[in-house]
């Protein structure tokens, strides 16, 4: 029968630089993800709960930089917030960019295929997901009677965001279009 020493010396250590395989942890188990190690990483995953905390109650989205050195838990760290917050909040995954140049583009596309993701044991996107969560789809009322969903619908987007979104009403109604007919999900978000 093998010592403990012997089971742990044969095993894969994901935190191994010379053994370590990278990967998104959106669309695979990274590493040692399937076996959580509670310790490792926990004052992080502390910060970011908290900083998730911060965003539902200010509703002001918030972003995290995670770096490090190759081998040092990167990609297992998120393997865990997306294994115990995502029910939370949706997260995006950045790729690192390979050319200053275009980094916004690059962002961009990352950040429309993390939100077309669709999370474990959901039938639908993160970023329908979202949409449907919205008030504007949840209550009637009178001002939903009076303007309609979907002017509704764009006002409260664009009284939330009275700046920084280029032609607010018609990204506005791109997105609620989104929520009403599926088929144009792919032309949306390309």
């Amino acid at each position: 029968m093998a010592t403990l020493d012997e089971i742990i010396k044969g095993g894969v250590n994901p935190f191994d630089s010379v053994t370590f395989t990278t990967g998104n942890f959106w669309r695979e188990e990274v590493g040692g993800a399937t076996s959580t190690v509670n310790s490792i990483h926990s004052e992080a995953i502390d910060q970011i709960a908290s900083l998730l905390d911060l965003v539902v109650r200010y509703n002001y989205t918030r972003s995290v930089l995670l770096q490090g050195d190759s081998g040092c838990g990167k990609s297992y760290l998120l393997a865990r917030l997306k294994k115990t917050l995502n029910p939370k909040a949706f997260f995006a995954y950045i790729d690192s960019c390979p050319t200053s140049d275009s980094i916004w583009r690059h962002t961009l596309r990352h950040l429309v295929d993390s939100l077309m993701h669709r999370p474990e044991g959901e039938q639908e996107s993160q970023l329908l997901l979202w949409l449907k969560g919205l008030s504007a789809f949840r209550h009637g009322g009178v001002m939903k009677t009076l303007l309609g969903e979907r002017r509704l619908f764009i006002s409260n987007f664009r009284s939330t965001y009275p700046t920084g979104i280029y032609q607010p009403k018609d990204f506005f109604g791109v997105l609620y279009e989104l929520v009403k007919n599926s088929d144009l999900f792919v032309l949306a978000c390309d």
